[in-house]
């Protein structure tokens, strides 16, 4: 490229390249298609029609838009304004054509059809892994409480399951830091008002090889490192180690989330936890239980010298607990946490008695029989915890009475709420 002089200075190189991309944006501009916010008004419907209005509706932090009565989401991934009381009070009474797309609209028009027809509505709430199946559901359930005629404490404490049922159901992923690890049914039960008188939670489907594994990047479930980021005094209360000293959390080389505070986490649950009428003792039980659980993955196996099974050794390198104020290392750790989680734990492990011809007789297991049975115990235990927790939350927001739609009736009528 040649110049010649002027005997003017020419503009800096970044001015020239800033007008150009000015000018550039501005035809981008022009030339930009209209989109439509329900997609059955595009006159040419093809795959490639669809995906670009969604695209360019994404462009414009517009992440919403209809299918006849089917609502799209596009997960931003970042927090968008919204979702506040003035957006509440907007879609309340309207129609579902009338505003721009929204989840407060669908369930507008599920509240309205409940009250209309006085028959059971369903929401289906599906995608892939961060499609945002949790954030939209709790933000359905947000409005669905805001839209009740009279407000009540079964409103507060079915919002207050969520954290709970995120912090022993979600985990981070490669892609989504709190990705749902279980399916949830969810019913809610009206009274004759048009109040939220209880609700029903259905689990299924809990991802159980999450416990004892996980791919690169990824974490346990959410619990786990709440506990190890709470206060000195309850790490020293439920014999915690560091999280990297945990073989069943040390798997994956990922032990936190940006932005996200797992001490702030750990309290957030606690308080959840007790306004749904699980008193401090039984949290010290489900915390020291979570405790034991990760210790129990520390247990490895190798071959008895004196015969051909296993026997119980620490965890790859010397491990120091302290376990009723007690210094125990090699092992005695071995004893210490047999003691922990019962005298019978470690024969469990290691051997079974069969009965033949009615005597006992009793066949060691091999290393690997040993760690897949530590490891599927570990996960039968959460999964019964999780279970536990879950009948624990249906027995505080189930419904107070029988009133229902129809004062003849005995049952009233539910918006069922899907979460795949």
């Amino acid at each position: 490229v040649s110049t010649q002089s002027t005997g003017v200075d020419p503009p800096p190189v970044r001015q020239i390249m800033s007008k150009e991309k000015s000018a550039r944006s501005r035809a981008k501009d022009d030339l930009t298609p209209q989109h439509v916010d329900d997609m059955i008004k595009i006159s040419e419907l093809t795959q490639q029609s669809l995906l670009n209005n969604l695209k360019i509706r994404f462009q414009k932090d517009i992440i919403y838009t209809y299918t006849g009565t089917v609502l799209i989401s596009i997960n931003p991934y970042f927090y968008l304004p919204i979702y506040n009381l003035r957006d509440v009070e907007r879609y309340i009474g309207s129609d579902i054509t009338a505003l721009p797309p929204h989840i407060f609209a669908v369930g507008e028009r599920c509240f309205t059809q409940l009250i209309e027809r006085s028959k059971n509505q369903s929401i289906v709430i599906s995608g892939e892994s961060g499609a945002g199946k949790t954030e939209a559901t709790k933000l359905f359930l947000q409005y669905l409480a805001s839209r009740s005629s009279q407000h009540s404490s079964i409103e507060q404490m079915i919002l207050e399951s969520s954290p709970v049922l995120e912090a022993f159901g979600n985990a981070k992923t490669v892609r989504n830091n709190n990705s749902s690890r279980f399916g949830k049914f969810m019913q809610l039960h009206f009274d004759s008002f048009f109040s939220i008188s209880g609700a029903t939670i259905t689990e299924y489907l809990l991802e159980k090889t999450r416990i004892v594994s996980q791919a690169l990047n990824e974490r346990n479930y959410h619990i786990f490192y709440q506990l190890c980021s709470c206060s000195s005094s309850l790490k020293k209360k439920y014999n915690l180690l560091k999280m990297d000293d945990y073989k069943y959390l040390a798997l994956s080389d990922c032990y936190t989330i940006d932005g996200v505070s797992d001490k702030d986490g750990f309290k957030r649950t606690q308080t959840a936890l007790m306004l749904l009428g699980i008193s401090t003792e039984k949290q010290h039980q489900i915390f020291f239980l979570l405790s034991n659980l990760l210790l129990l993955g520390n247990f490895c196996f190798t071959t008895s010298e004196k015969s051909e099974g296993s026997v119980v050794t620490s965890f790859e390198v010397v491990r120091q607990l302290y376990l009723g104020g007690l210094h125990i290392q090699d092992q005695a750790t071995l004893s210490g946490a047999n003691c922990l989680l019962g005298s019978q734990l470690v024969p469990a492990l290691v051997e079974r008695t069969m009965v033949v011809r009615g005597q006992p007789l009793t066949i060691l297991h091999t290393p690997e029989q040993s760690a897949d049975i530590r490891d599927a115990l570990a996960k039968y235990l959460y999964s019964k915890l999780f279970s536990w927790l879950v009948r624990t939350i249906n027995s505080s927001i189930q419904r107070k009475s029988e009133t229902s739609l129809n004062p003849t009736s005995s049952s009233s009528s539910p918006v069922l709420c899907v979460d795949t």
